[in-house]
């Protein structure tokens, strides 16, 4: 089972212009209440031991697509339309190499997966569960 907190911050907000990374838009929620935002998102680290996750979850905890902001060399990256990306492989993956591709399927569930590393996991009920 994994070990997961979410941060209280919306990840598509630009604190230092107050607005959204998404269409540059002041943020009406720049002080707070990220929640009542329909297009807001945040980060959930995921730790399955030995690997770590970033992975971007909506209002109601559920897996969605958003701003993600990693870091490289001391300064971060924003990629937009992301789902996640695999912490531990940052630093030895080119370009957007550590970004996890998520497959929605129709029973509800999502499939995480990192082509850099070739890990594999899943949201299934409000749980993230290694795969193989």
């Amino acid at each position: 089972m994994a070990d997961v907190s979410r941060s209280k911050i919306c990840s598509n907000l630009d604190a230092g212009a107050g607005a959204c990374r998404l269409n540059g838009i002041a943020c009406p929620f720049a002080r707070g209440g990220y929640e009542a935002c329909a297009d807001s998102t945040f980060m959930a680290r995921v730790s399955m031991p030995p690997d770590e996750f970033g992975v971007l979850l909506n209002a109601a905890g559920e897996p969605a697509l958003g701003t993600l902001s990693v870091m490289k060399c001391r300064r971060p990256e924003y990629y937009q339309g992301a789902a996640g990306v695999h912490v531990n492989v940052v630093l030895e993956s080119p370009g957007d190499g550590a970004l996890l591709a998520a497959t929605w399927r129709l029973d509800g569930a999502v499939e995480y997966h990192c082509a850099a590393s070739d890990v594999r996991f899943m949201w299934r009920g409000g749980r993230f569960i290694p795969v193989g």
